[in-house]
């Protein structure tokens, strides 16, 4: 892919066309199932149970938040909701940067989809990878034709999922849902048609999905 249009085709995705799973539910060194089945849950302090892939949300909560609704998932529709960019806030980026991670400031633009806002990012110890705040639940994702799938390693938990934009641009996602929007760490898998049962595609994103959830903590 031509570095200078990463952000561009990345922000053709979640248009609700084209689309498809993570593949399998098997894979190598972790537990992976249908993102429906809840082996790992949470519960709120006023009982609501968090699926998988679901971070509890702030509390108290702050000006523009996503409210959390009664089947667990943030209600990214709610009028109160304000979608952010990632990539403007200084403490996801302050963990990225301790990461080695850090946006790519040469890149044509940022990520400015349908549904979803957020920058390129580069290591020098990896190739190009990005990171959105998508407006969409893991449980809409069936109306973008995508089923998420549930890993789970350790104390953490997320789902990753693949999107295909028209012109044949695909990108495979590890997202968790926040307050601010489903935080999504995204690779490019273009031109990687061959069948994928273990989600080796998805492993750059997962692995840098854990390490950031554990730099949070």
């Amino acid at each position: 892919m031509n570095k200078a249009t990463t952000a561009a085709l990345l922000s053709a995705l979640l248009w609700g066309i084209t689309g498809t799973s993570c593949a399998s539910t098997e894979a190598s060194g972790k537990d992976v199932q249908p993102a429906g089945d809840n082996a790992t849950t949470i519960t709120t302090d006023s009982g609501v149970t968090l699926p998988a892939g679901v971070l509890p949300p702030n509390n108290p909560p702050e000006p523009g938040d996503a409210p959390l609704g009664p089947d667990g998932h943030y209600n990214y529709d709610a009028p109160e909701f304000v979608l952010t960019n990632p990539c403007d806030d200084p403490a996801i980026m302050g963990r990225l940067d301790r990461l080695g991670f850090r946006e790519q400031t040469y890149m044509e633009g940022r990520i400015e989809g349908n549904k979803q806002i957020g920058c390129v990012i580069e290591s020098d110890a990896s190739g190009l990878l990005s990171i959105w705040h998508a407006a969409v639940a893991h449980s809409q994702l069936e109306r973008y034709s995508a089923e998420p799938l549930a890993h789970h390693e350790g104390i953490f938990n997320w789902v990753t999922f693949t999107q295909t934009e028209p012109l044949g641009s695909s990108a495979c996602i590890a997202s968790v849902e926040t307050e601010q929007g489903a935080l999504g760490f995204v690779i490019d898998t273009t031109g990687q048609d061959s069948p994928d049962p273990q989600h080796r595609r998805c492993a750059p994103v997962n692995e840098l999905l854990i390490d950031y959830l554990g730099e949070e903590s």
